[in-house]
């Protein structure tokens, strides 16, 4: 049996390693005091205004226009025309997309935002499908990113990061260096601090999906304590599959040859890990797309691995099928009525590729709806 305590630990010592490198000063989550605020809360609902990089599906927005349905959605950022096209679809009210972050030129975001004390700003930038490390090195994507959250100056920004920032010894020099660029952001104008989440066990879906997660709060707009999400049981994937028709596999693409080993890999671990398993009888996902000289990744009742590299091969055993693109949008959090549109009317390859490259809504609702109190929006 294998044991998780030590991998916590090393995480946490982890932690206080960059931590300290970085410079990151309370108060966190996990402090009890908070700083008073320079600046009076002002009474009454405030307009919250949203923007976003490396948008993808933009989890974000659909998080925070369930918790402010008047929220403004001031820009997005998506390079692919088919992905711009999707995105236009699921975010109608989206005022500007710009093509590509490392073209926009500066002069381009001023006079986007106004500047109010009725008025909140939330940034968030979605970094898991874009290299944050090239050649040891801060990639030019992440300072783009500093810069834009330099000129925009939010209330509020969340990243979501690829979790070998914080597990890979490597780029723990990289990490610190763009943590204590957030940091020193506008003077040190920012409260940073960061977390390993996973979905499966903070945002109530049956899938696993590892982030690590960049919060930054105005220390002048922060008025009270807010917490990260706690751990809470996540449903069976089963109870979101959708019935197939009766020997629909028949008329389904034959699988690859990797896919068919990858298969027959799974099914042999299957067995040895359960001896009384019965993958025909029961919810068991495989990912095909697992290389040959890797450990082949199954689990039972969930999605193994939510990344957009391998969305489009999950095998479902007692279906004898690959998800549907609505079952992997659901394993995202996002609900049936807000992207029923977007797969009637796009591809499957591209809706594959925007969930697995979106931040998970559930996850994102959740911060949000601690952040958003805590600045008083």
């Amino acid at each position: 049996m294998v044991k998780t305590f030590p991998k916590v630990r090393t995480r946490a010592r982890t932690k206080a390693t960059i931590v300290a490198g970085a410079g990151l000063e309370p108060p966190h989550p996990a402090h009890t005091q908070v700083a008073a605020p320079q600046c009076q809360p002002v009474p009454g609902p405030k307009m919250v205004f949203y923007c976003s990089d490396f948008s993808a599906f933009d989890g974000a927005a659909v998080a925070l226009r369930r918790l402010r349905p008047y929220m403004a959605h001031v820009f997005g950022s998506e390079s692919a025309p088919s992905h711009r096209s999707a995105f236009a679809m699921l975010h109608p009210r989206c005022e500007k997309l710009y093509n590509d972050l490392l073209e926009r030129e500066t002069w381009m975001l001023q006079g986007d935002l106004p500047h109010s004390p009725l008025t909140s700003l939330v940034y968030a930038a979605n970094c898991t499908a874009h290299a944050v490390v090239e050649d040891g090195r801060v990639a030019p994507a992440m300072w783009q990113i500093c810069d834009t959250i330099r000129q925009l100056f939010p209330d509020i920004f969340l990243l979501e990061l690829g979790p070998e920032l914080i597990e890979s010894k490597p780029l723990r020099t990289p990490a610190q260096r763009f943590l204590r660029a957030l940091v020193e952001l506008r003077d040190f104008a920012y409260y940073v601090d960061f977390r390993v989440l996973d979905s499966l066990k903070v945002g109530e879906v049956p899938a696993t999906r590892v982030r690590m997660y960049v919060v930054g709060v105005r220390k002048c707009k922060l008025l009270q304590q807010w917490q990260w999400p706690a751990t809470c049981p996540a449903p069976k994937l089963s109870q979101s599959l959708e019935p197939r028709p009766k020997h629909a596999h028949r008329r389904s693409k034959p699988l690859s040859g990797i896919a068919q080993q990858n298969l027959a890999r799974a099914m042999k671990a299957i067995k040895k890990a359960e001896r009384s398993a019965k993958p025909s009888k029961e919810c068991f996902v495989v990912d095909l797309g697992t290389s040959l000289d890797r450990r082949v990744r199954w689990a039972k009742e969930r999605v193994p691995n939510m990344s957009y590299r391998h969305v489009k091969s999950m095998w479902v055993t007692h279906l004898k099928d690959t998800m549907t693109p609505m079952e992997l949008l659901k394993c995202q959090g996002f609900r049936p009525e807000e992207v029923e549109k977007i797969v009637q009317e796009t591809s499957p390859g591209v809706v594959h590729e925007m969930t697995g490259k979106s931040c998970n809504v559930n996850v994102a609702e959740k911060l949000l709806a601690a952040l958003l109190p805590a600045v008083g929006a």
